[in-house]
């Protein structure tokens, strides 16, 4: 990584999750492909509206157990098959990059 430029913090949802963002160069609009870009990061994001940190434990909990009375439903709100397609400990930088050029 390259010497930071920026490093940006800000919080989200009932305080709870806190996110440190570094700028490591800026780029000319137009070269070196899409911009802005992910260049790394560690765990998935958590889902939309999960209730905070404590929110996501119980849902990483509740997915892991499929004997669980919440299992099923937990599930049908993520849009997910099985348990399985869910890894908190993915992060997928490319993933990342596409969501920043998205223009929503």
């Amino acid at each position: 990584m390259g010497c930071p430029i920026d490093l940006a913090r800000y919080r989200l949802v009932f305080g709870a999750w806190d996110h440190e963002i570094m700028v490591e160069k800026v780029l000319e609009p137009g070269k070196e492909g899409t911009l802005p870009r992910c260049a790394g990061g560690r765990r998935a994001a958590p889902p939309e509206d999960c209730g905070g940190i404590w929110g996501y434990a119980d849902l990483v909990e509740i997915l892991a157990d499929p004997a669980h009375e919440d299992h099923a439903d937990r599930l049908e709100w993520l849009g997910l098959d099985a348990a399985a397609d869910f890894d908190p400990g993915v992060f997928s930088a490319s993933e990342v990059t596409k969501g920043l050029s998205d223009p929503r």
